[in-house]
């Protein structure tokens, strides 16, 4: 049985040989690009580089109070 790819650390985050490979889930479904790490360095860049672009739905100050955008229904 095919398991997704993001469904599994295993598939993300794995050793080959003298390196850890962890899977660049940015460029995610349209490619799937490994970043080998030999070195500890290397893996805390690729941790702080490799984090997945978020983007916040909510408007600043939060549906509550100020800034609550308005839907023209009252």
């Amino acid at each position: 049985m095919f398991e997704p790819l993001l469904m599994n650390l295993e598939n993300n985050v794995y050793l080959e040989d003298e390196a850890l490979i962890i899977i660049d889930r940015r460029k995610l479904p349209g490619m799937v690009m490994p970043v080998y790490c030999t070195e500890a360095e290397e893996v805390a860049r690729a941790i702080r580089e490799l984090q997945p672009v978020s983007v916040s739905i909510l408007p600043p100050g939060g549906w509550s109070g100020k800034g609550r955008p308005r839907t023209g229904c009252n």
